[in-house]
């Protein structure tokens, strides 16, 4: 009684391995030279991409840098500022170049959260715009030239010498010390 079971069974294994295996043909085309492939919104497509005019875009801001500095009395016109179009490096101290102000862009000492907030793009971690320094000399009577850190991208800070007032107090509160 088992052997026309298992003479069945390799009767049955023998036509579903004759039907298909390596005598089967599949036709298929080939591709079209070009198949129109989705263009996209930079130069594929002809369309230039749109300018960035942000303080890091170094090309389209409109702000001209002229050479690396210190401090203001490094330039001989404009002021000593963030450099423009340089990459964020966590840590690395941040460059900087002589050239105009970003024209909207906040003063010395406002407060800020972004870069683009102050007129040089330096808004320390503090939350205020700063001026960069090499000395105390470059900074007002009330100021000291100290480290700061100046964020520029989500994952990083970069450092720099600039002009920090002596005592940050609140407004309203008043300091008393030693007189100089």
């Amino acid at each position: 009684m088992r052997r026309p079971v298992f003479v069945s069974l390799l009767w049955m294994i023998g036509a579903t391995l004759g039907g298909c295996g390596a005598r089967s043909v599949l036709a298929v085309d080939p591709p079209e030279v070009d198949a129109g492939a989705a263009r996209d919104a930079g130069e594929d497509s002809g369309v230039a991409p749109a300018p960035d005019s942000g303080v890091d875009s170094g090309v389209d801001s409109g702000v001209v840098i002229e050479g690396p500095c210190q401090r203001d009395a490094d330039c001989g016109g404009g002021v000593c500022r963030r450099a423009v179009g340089e990459p964020p490096a966590d840590l690395v101290p941040l460059p900087l170049a002589c050239g105009a102000t970003d024209p909207g862009g906040a003063p010395l000492g406002e407060a800020c959260r972004t870069a683009e907030q102050c007129d040089r793009g330096l808004c320390a971690t503090s939350g205020v715009c700063v001026e960069p320094c090499g000395s105390h000399v470059d900074c007002a009577p009330d100021e000291r030239c100290r480290e700061v850190f100046v964020p520029t991208s989500p994952r990083s800070m970069q450092p720099l010498m600039a002009c920090t007032a002596l005592i940050a107090a609140p407004e309203g509160v008043r300091v008393v010390g030693p007189e100089r």
